[in-house]
């Protein structure tokens, strides 16, 4: 059975802390807590014992399926983990992933078709198909920011860093091209213009 794991970026530590145990009570008291649950729950099941019989596996269920992907929470994530050059990262993985369609990406959570890490840190639990694996789709966008801060701390422009892609990150030649054709077909940079951070 596969373990799920949850992590937040602290920003003034500048590392990932785990808060799996703290995001599950915090779950937990969330659906006691709430008055909507425990009225809808309270009809048939005591909702404290409810809440009590779950297994870890299950509350973890009930965590992911609120935190299902979508190109607006990804789009808030890069900016949360300060990624360089967002509008570029968003438009690798609208490559990599076929849109988000990808079978990489449906089962492996892998929005970059990473392959395993061995001389980085790393947030990957395995391999799959040849490439990474990850318990969720955020783990994978903390891979690539730990990533680009191994690899591509120097980079200081977007022509740099689209220089680096093509020499070092794709076996694609036309990989490059591909990339600023999504950014400026899909107005991305205008999208990451557009979003404000609510704790900033």
């Amino acid at each position: 059975m596969r373990k799920f794991y949850l992590y937040n970026y602290c920003t003034r530590k500048l590392r990932f802390n785990n808060i799996t145990k703290y995001v599950i009570v915090g779950i937990a008291g969330l659906l006691i807590g709430s008055n909507l649950v425990t009225y809808n729950l309270a009809k048939n099941v005591n909702a404290e014992r409810y809440v009590q019989s779950l297994s870890p596996e299950e509350r973890l269920i009930i965590l992911s399926s609120s935190d299902e992907f979508s190109e607006e929470k990804f789009i808030h994530y890069l900016k949360e983990l300060n990624v360089k050059f967002p509008y570029i990262v968003y438009a690798q993985a609208m490559l990599e992933t076929g849109n988000f369609k990808s079978k990489v990406f449906r089962e492996n959570n892998n929005l970059f078709g990473m392959k395993c890490a061995t001389s980085r840190a790393t947030t990957n639990k395995g391999e799959q198909y040849n490439h990474a694996m990850f318990d969720t789709w955020r783990e994978s966008i903390m891979d690539y920011a730990l990533y680009q801060s191994r690899y591509l701390n120097g980079i200081r422009s977007e022509e740099q860093y689209y220089s680096y892609l093509s020499s070092s990150y794709a076996e694609d030649s036309g990989y490059v091209n591909k990339l600023r054709a999504i950014v400026d077909k899909e107005n991305l940079k205008e999208k990451f213009d557009k979003v404000q951070l609510s704790y900033r």
